[in-house]
């Protein structure tokens, strides 16, 4: 359990049971709590569920608001029947690929972060991940600094027409 900030207690205190169930699983404090844990198991991987996100239509409005050709996001609410989080309700934001042909299926990371981050500008990603997929520490570097796709664009974009003429005769289909 994680204290509750002052601000939180009396609302706390004076609520019903459902209530406070809420206000305690709404705790901003857990926020911080869950990036010293992310920061302290760096290179492990982690996922972590919450049962309240209350910028949770706030983040897939956001993904929307960006009119990424082919996708749509919506924010989901599931209860797992086993394992971690049984019989509680859980949330996410799921992404929809309306037209496969035009999603920028790639560009969905850095995308997702970008309005992550925006949302919570203390999160700290690691994206080593995508660092391996991209071949070069370079554009993780760049894409870093502001957390903003418009800066690493142009470079993730440069070489597509001439791999695209290049790689045209291997194509089965």
């Amino acid at each position: 359990r994680i204290e509750l900030p002052e601000s939180a207690k009396m609302e706390y205190y004076m609520s019903k049971d459902r209530e406070k169930f809420r206000i305690a699983s709404e705790n901003p404090r857990k926020i911080d709590y869950a990036k010293r844990i992310v920061k302290h198991h760096k290179n492990a991987n982690i996922i972590i569920i919450r049962q309240y996100i209350s910028q949770l239509e706030e983040f897939a409005r956001a993904l929307n608001d960006l009119n990424l050709p082919g996708l749509h996001f919506r924010p989901i609410y599931f209860r797992p029947f086993y394992s971690r989080g049984q019989g509680t309700t859980l949330t996410g934001v799921q992404v929809h690929i309306t037209d496969p042909a035009a999603a920028p299926l790639t560009d969905v990371n850095f995308y997702v972060i970008q309005e992550m981050h925006k949302l919570d500008p203390g999160i700290e990603f690691n994206l080593d991940r995508i660092t391996k997929v991209c071949g070069s520490p370079f554009i993780t570097a760049k894409f870093s600094e502001r957390y903003m796709f418009d800066d690493i664009r142009d470079y993730w974009y440069k070489d597509v027409e001439a791999f695209r003429s290049l790689s045209a005769r291997y194509y089965l289909y």
